[in-house]
């Protein structure tokens, strides 16, 4: 019989407790000025976090996962927060120019 061989990759930083909205503007930051914040059923219970990385000046793309994801639902997400990120980029380019002129 062989054995059988998998592999197990997961997040680089997980900030998890009391406390940790107030240490994830500067870790999201770290990584860009945008963030995807993917909420389970209740989005409303995301808004201490989302108020957080606001108030830091990070754009928020918000996706909802009513349920466990399935890698289809992880498919969507990752499109969306594409999508989001270049009409981000855009509405961030449309202000510069809006500034020099």
């Amino acid at each position: 019989m062989t054995g059988v061989g998998f592999e197990f990759a997961t997040a680089n930083r997980i900030l998890f407790g009391e406390g940790m909205v107030r240490e994830a503007p500067a870790a999201a930051a770290s990584m860009g000025r945008r963030a995807l914040v993917v909420t389970g059923a209740s989005p409303d219970r995301a808004a201490p976090l989302i108020a957080s990385l606001k108030a830091s000046a990070l754009t928020c793309i918000l996706f909802a996962a009513p349920g466990e994801p399935t890698i289809g639902l992880v498919r969507t997400g990752a499109e969306y927060a594409r999508m989001g990120a270049l009409r981000s980029g855009d509405r961030d380019r449309r202000r510069q120019r809006h500034r020099r002129g």
